[in-house]
């Protein structure tokens, strides 16, 4: 039997990754069992070619988005077998193609997160991919920094597109992205690892052998007792996420 043929009787999944939740090695751990019959979305290309047509930053960033849900669309037209990347959830995508794919996810600790993602992108050289030059008191204050606590919300619910952005409507976004959360056939919890894994498991029958890739290069970095009371106070949208879908996930182990 070929090896194309092996990997097209595994199960299609597609795994949208939100950054810094551990979703690099999980990928790394699941595209093994899919070699060729994979796509990984390229961050920093789909946003390079967004740049070649949008100008102002919201285009740029909806723009980013819009491109990437294009080349999902196309690799899922190709049925490729394992499609990955930072994507963010579409309705439409789902409504056509969630019977042919099974929808994965991780999440992680929001506030961990946060502080993960902005030590990592803080550690980059200057013109980086995602690359932050304030220290973590100004960019606290920014809109960037409000919206890097906000990360489940724009992944599960839809991203905004409005230039100033409406904070007036995250109640309403925090219900749309539970719901949209409950869709997926395997969500995990980077705190409780081994239940993603055996979950993964009982529902595609894989094993996954997950490596600790793109590791941070600061490691447990100190935040100060009143800067991680602003970083609570930001992610506490997320937050109400996370748990809900914390307590989800006790309840189908």
């Amino acid at each position: 039997m070929m090896l194309s043929q092996i990997f097209s009787k595994k199960p299609r999944i597609f795994f949208i990754h939100v950054p810094k939740t551990g979703g690099t090695s999980v990928n790394s751990a699941i595209q093994r069992h899919y070699g060729r019959q994979s796509y990984i979305l390229d961050p920093i290309g789909t946003k390079a070619m967004a740049k070649l047509i949008y100008q102002s930053v919201p285009s740029v960033e909806r723009g980013t988005y819009i491109l990437r849900d294009s080349f999902i669309l196309d690799a899922m037209n190709r049925d490729v077998s394992y499609i990955s990347g930072h994507a963010h959830f579409n309705q439409k995508i789902w409504e056509r193609y969630s019977q042919k794919y099974a929808y994965v996810t991780l999440l992680r600790d929001p506030v961990k997160r946060y502080i993960s993602n902005y030590f990592f992108d803080a550690s980059k050289n200057k013109g980086d991919h995602s690359y932050v030059e304030q220290s973590l008191l100004d960019f606290l204050k920014t809109r960037r920094g409000i919206r890097r606590g906000h990360l489940y919300i724009n992944y599960f619910s839809g991203f905004p597109i409005e230039r100033d952005y409406d904070l007036s409507k995250l109640s309403q976004r925090v219900e749309i992205a539970k719901q949209n959360i409950l869709k997926f056939d395997c969500v995990g919890i980077l705190e409780n690892l081994q239940g993603f894994k055996e979950r993964f498991k009982k529902q595609f029958r894989l094993t996954l052998r997950i490596p600790h890739q793109n590791k941070n290069p600061v490691v447990n970095p100190l935040v100060e007792s009143h800067l991680l009371k602003v970083i609570q106070e930001i992610c506490q949208p997320d937050i109400e996420i996370y748990e809900f879908m914390k307590l989800h996930c006790l309840k189908q182990a």
